[in-house]
């Protein structure tokens, strides 16, 4: 069963229209193991949006891998997703009849992967295509693949830096989270969460002046919630 708009919104909160469509989409996806894309500019939360995916998708009690794309190791995806999920706790008391944890892969600029982890990837996805009904849980076929980029990635294949066939299997769901400049209720949102988190960490009660709301609201925001977040902390 998909998990309640209410707790999506307490993984990814949010009280922009756009990003609630983002949302409704991902709570649909969420139990299927379908590639999910994820992009926008650096600073908008994607790998927060990936958590909320893994967890709305009943993988809570399993890893949730982020993984930098342009510094994965040769055997990584041997390492990480073809052993079994089960920890030294479980062997040391012989609990090897608990079912296999699932785990989330969150691919983070996913254009950085080099040529041969590419391959290796794509050989993931037609994987899962092929045991679609026979996945051993715990396995590389059983992994939700989330790929994260702040690129373009058509012009990344375009430019010949990107296999169109790994593209074509992770674009089967592609979410566009927009920026905080195209989000200005959420300006104001996020503000004052941050405001409240920092009053308490701070002992303080600082409070946003009309004068102030109105500069956060007009200022382009490179950074995104990132940049929004360390402005209210300073």
């Amino acid at each position: 069963n998909r998990i309640s708009e209410e707790e999506m919104l307490r993984h990814y909160p949010t009280r922009d229209e756009k990003v609630y469509k983002l949302l409704e989409v991902a709570r649909t996806i969420a139990p299927t193991k379908v590639p999910i894309l994820i992009t926008g500019e650096s600073g908008t939360g994607k790998e927060t949006f990936a958590k909320a995916i893994h967890i709305a998708g009943g993988r809570e009690r399993g890893r949730f891998i982020v993984a930098n794309s342009s510094n994965i190791p040769p055997n990584f995806f041997e390492m990480e997703l073809f052993t079994s999920q089960r920890s030294s706790h479980d062997y040391n008391q012989g609990n090897l009849n608990r079912p296999l944890e699932t785990c989330s892969l969150m691919l983070d600029e996913v254009t950085e992967l080099d040529a041969a982890m590419q391959l290796k990837l794509l050989r993931i996805l037609k994987e899962q295509d092929i045991n679609k009904g026979a996945i051993r849980r715990g396995t590389a076929a059983d992994a939700r693949i989330i790929a994260c980029s702040h690129k373009n990635i058509q012009d990344e294949v375009n430019a010949q830096r990107f296999r169109n066939d790994l593209f074509f299997k992770l674009h089967v769901i592609h979410l566009e989270i927009p920026s905080i400049r195209q989000r200005l209720v959420d300006i104001d949102f996020y503000s004052e969460i941050f405001l409240r988190e920092f009053n308490i960490q701070f002992s303080k009660n600082v409070q946003l002046s009309p004068t102030a709301k109105q500069a956060l609201r007009t200022y382009t925001w490179p950074g995104n919630t990132r940049e929004l977040r360390n402005v209210i902390q300073r």
